[in-house]
This record gives C-alpha cells, structure tokens and sequence, in this order.
C-alpha cells in the first residue's frame, strides 16, 4: 500500500473507473449497433422547416394528388349536371306536348260550344 500512498489511490481509483467506463461503453455499443442495424424503433425524422428532396417529392406527391382529386371532383359534377340536363330537357318536352293537346282540347271545345244568340 505504500507503493500507491495518497495520490496512488486517486490513480487506481481513476484507472478502474476508466476500465469500467470502457467495458461498459463496448457492452451498449454492439447491443445498440445490433437494434439500429434492425431497424429499432427510433426513426430519423427530419425538421419541419427543412427542405430535403424528400420532402420536396412528398410535396410533390401531395399537390399531384389533390390535383387528381379535384380533376374527379369536376368530372362527377360534370356528370350529375349532364343528367339533369338530360332530366330537364325531358320534362320540357313532355311539357311542349301538354301545351299543344290543350290547345287542340280548347280548339276542340270551342268549336262544340253552341253559339250564343246576338
């Protein structure tokens, strides 16, 4: 004990914390350096203001998707308008020949109607 005396046991006590530091560090390096290689369950996402290619395809992927949205969105409002046009078109014709067999319904009772004496 004499070899180590007062400033020895600050030494040997500092070389067995580094000894233990290090075994320590190796046993988490290669159980974290299996879980990473296994995809664990940390997932590198990156900032929200940054601009990555990644986020300029997501952005890119987003706006042509909207876009065939709306492009599906038009083309069913075009169709429920085509057929009401259709439905519309049809109602004003049955009505053209209600109009034309009152009229000849009215012809028809005019001329039945006895004439009044002047």
């Amino acid at each position: 004990m004499a070899m180590f005396g007062e400033g020895g046991q600050w030494v040997a006590f500092c070389a067995a914390l580094a000894v233990a530091i290090v075994i320590l560090l190796r046993r988490s390096y290669r159980y974290f350096g299996r879980r990473s290689k296994a995809g664990g369950p940390i997932v590198h996402v990156p900032p929200a203001g940054s601009r990555t290619r990644g986020g300029a395809r997501d952005a890119e992927a987003q706006r042509l998707s909207e876009e065939v949205r709306m492009h599906e969105t038009a083309r069913e409002l075009s169709a429920r308008l085509d057929s009401k046009i259709s439905v519309l078109e049809y109602l004003t014709g049955m009505a053209q020949q209600q109009i034309k067999r009152l009229e000849t319904l009215i012809e028809q009772a005019q001329q039945l109607q006895p004439k009044e004496p002047p």
